[in-house]
């Protein structure tokens, strides 16, 4: 946020499995990457550098020259990541989607959610897929979990000092459990 009265914008965990599941069938050369960033929470532009030699079973090595702080960091593998993970190739670099395709295939998968919900319910709302969203998201999850910014901060790539000023209390422990069950559909 730019002040201090402003706060991020985060999913719910119902919309973000909603957001996933739509990506499998709108966008799946995404996915995985889509997952990394909610799961992992790694930016945009890690993401693209990522390549599948950099993540193991327990965890993803972020490079320093990657990463925007310039420090290697290591972040965890949660279960249901790696559950997500499984079901893609494992060669080369995460997503050769990148720049204005990255951000035409979230756009189109946020127009495939806003259509199946009015298909669904005349008035169902728009979907709308805030910036930075899955960073946030992951930021605001792991904390409520977690109740460390110390272990978000190092996972993030962030220092204590932000993350507990813009992701402490903005959801609640129910929904972070929620949020971290968010499965790959059978």
């Amino acid at each position: 946020p730019n002040n201090e009265t402003e706060e991020y914008q985060i999913l719910k965990p119902h919309e973000v499995a909603e957001f996933l599941k739509e990506a499998e069938e709108v966008a799946p050369d995404v996915v995985a990457s889509l997952a990394i960033k909610f799961f992992a929470g790694l930016r945009t532009s890690e993401l693209f550098e990522l390549e599948w030699s950099d993540i193991h079973n327990e965890h993803i090595l972020i490079r320093a020259q990657h990463a925007k702080t310039r420090q290697r960091r290591i972040v965890t593998v949660a279960d249901n990541l790696g559950k997500w993970l499984a079901r893609y190739p494992s060669k080369g670099t995460i997503t050769s989607v990148r720049n204005n395709a990255w951000h035409r295939a979230l756009q189109n998968i946020s127009q495939s959610v806003t259509t199946r919900r009015r298909l669904a319910h005349e008035s169902a709302p728009l979907f709308t897929l805030p910036p930075n969203a899955a960073r946030h998201c992951f930021c605001s999850y792991h904390y409520a979990l977690h109740r460390n910014e110390n272990l978000t901060a190092a996972e993030a790539g962030n220092t204590p000092a932000v993350i507990f000023r813009n992701y402490r209390s903005l959801v609640n422990s129910p929904e972070a459990l929620a949020y971290w069950e968010i499965q790959p559909s059978p």
